[in-house]
C-alpha cells in the first residue's frame, strides 16, 4: 500500500543514493515518474513532485487517509 511504501521509505536507513530516494519518495507519495527527472546523480523535481516531497517532508502528508 502506498502508506507502507511511505512509512517504509521515512524510516529507512540511506543504503541508496539520495537522488533515488527523492524519486521513490515522490513517487510513493502519489507523484509519476514523470514528475522526477533522474540525471546523473541528480534529482530534477517538477512543481507537483516538490509539493509532494514538502509534503510528505514536512510531516503534512497524513499517512492514515490512504
Amino acid at each position: 500500500s502506498k502508506q507502507a511504501r511511505l512509512e517504509g521509505l521515512l524510516r529507512q536507513q540511506q543504503t541508496q543514493p539520495c537522488y533515488l530516494w527523492i524519486a521513490d519518495l515522490v513517487t510513493a507519495a502519489g507523484g509519476s515518474p514523470q514528475d522526477v527527472e533522474l540525471q546523473g546523480t541528480e534529482a530534477t523535481l517538477t512543481q507537483v513532485g516538490l509539493a509532494l516531497l514538502t509534503t510528505v517532508w514536512a510531516g503534512e502528508y497524513d499517512l492514515s487517509e490512504e
